[in-house]
């Protein structure tokens, strides 16, 4: 019979002994093999956490997408450079029309022929002369900037209202004109008088003189707002038929297109310019300008508006907002100026967002946001005062 499996495991333990255990050294060996494994573990977690900050730190200081920093409901935007300030104009007269300087603020430019009508830009002034010359000076010699202006007589006086020869914006650097160096098909330039350079030249179909003699067609400068210029065309017929028309066209300077426009659209464009004015009763129905020829009378310390109506009535009082504040204008006299009641003075040129400079005789400096008016150019005695946009006195 041949033994079991039992059976030959419990011999061979038999024949093994009791086995001879050493049980300190086992318990040594036991604790340092555990402490060398919680020292390999703490060094790995120690490794991981310094690769996770690296790598975080290398997200942080290059990020080329240039994505936001700050919480996810409030990203950071990143950092602009804010626009350049506008440059203040410098207030713009001369003593007469029939000498030859004109005051820029306190520089004197002496000019080679009579004035019969100045603009400003912010880089300097823009007039004609005899013979409907136009130059443009920036304080220092005069320069010939066109041969012929359209509507300039040969004499070089083509009237006292004759206002709209040339015209520029309340800021910028932009000035335009109708060229008649050759009268039967006139073009429209536009020079930008930082640089002197003609920006535009574009020719006007639409305000060449009628073949025909029973109609008359012209084209009126109207102003620059922005980089729109903008003029109206008027077609005349005599009695034997047509009707008149009259459009408003805006000439885009940045596209080079002329379109049709409206009087809604050019106050549109007045209202999203910081120097326009709101004139009326109130502000929700009041008539937007440009400010230039705004009339204030005299009423005691103060200078009340005037509002002149499309339909020609003058109303009075009246009140004048600014359209980016909305906050209603409360001119004041100096008070050391003496002065009749019912004097007019008029607005005739922005010199930036809130100030201006009015004239009757004195030229006032008034500030808008506080209504403080100053004598910037005191009256002379059997003089006419001269300024830009203003028809020539007498």
């Amino acid at each position: 019979m041949s033994p079991t499996l039992r059976d030959v495991l419990a011999r061979e333990a038999n024949d093994t002994g009791a086995p001879d255990l050493d049980l300190d050294a086992m318990v040594a060996l036991g604790e340092d093999r555990l402490r060398r494994r919680r020292t390999t573990a703490l060094l790995g977690s120690a490794a991981s956490v310094v690769v996770v900050v690296a790598l975080a730190l290398g997200v942080l200081t290059h990020d080329p997408a240039g994505r936001s920093t700050g919480p996810v409901d409030h990203p950071s935007r990143p950092a602009t450079t804010p626009p350049a300030p506008l440059p203040v104009r410098e207030i713009v007269w001369s003593d007469g029309y029939h000498g030859t300087r004109i005051h820029l603020g306190d520089r004197v430019v002496r000019v080679p022929e009579s004035h019969v009508h100045m603009d400003v830009t912010d880089d300097g002034i823009v007039y004609v002369g005899d013979g409907g010359r136009l130059w443009f000076s920036d304080g220092g010699p005069p320069r010939r900037i066109a041969a012929r202006v359209c509507g300039a007589a040969a004499s070089g006086q083509p009237g006292n209202f004759a206002t709209d020869l040339v015209v520029t914006a309340n800021a910028g650097s932009l000035a335009a004109w109708f060229d008649c160096g050759d009268p039967e098909h006139p073009s429209l330039v536009v020079l930008e008088t930082t640089s002197s350079q003609v920006v535009a030249r574009q020719p006007m179909p639409a305000c060449e003189p009628p073949q025909s003699g029973l109609e008359e067609q012209r084209c009126d400068l109207v102003g620059v707002v922005g980089d729109r210029v903008y003029l109206t065309r008027e077609r005349f017929c005599d009695s034997g038929g047509c009707r008149h028309v009259r459009q408003l066209l805006a000439y885009d300077v940045s596209t080079r297109t002329t379109s049709v426009s409206s009087p809604r659209t050019y106050a549109a464009d007045l209202r999203a310019h910081p120097r326009a004015l709101l004139v009326g009763r109130d502000a929700g129905t009041a008539e937007v300008t440009d400010g230039v020829g705004q009339v204030f009378r005299v009423a005691g310390r103060r200078l009340v508006p005037v509002h002149r109506r499309p339909d020609g009535v003058d109303v009075y009082p009246s009140k004048v907002w600014v359209t980016t504040t909305r906050k209603a204008l409360g001119l004041r006299l100096p008070d050391s100026f003496q002065t009749e009641p019912g004097r007019a003075f008029r607005l005739f040129e922005w010199l930036d967002d809130d100030t201006v400079a009015l004239v009757d005789g004195e030229v006032l400096r008034c500030t808008l946001s506080t209504g403080r008016c100053v004598v910037a150019v005191p009256a002379t005695e059997d003089t006419k005062r001269v300024v830009p946009e203003q028809p020539l006195p007498g």
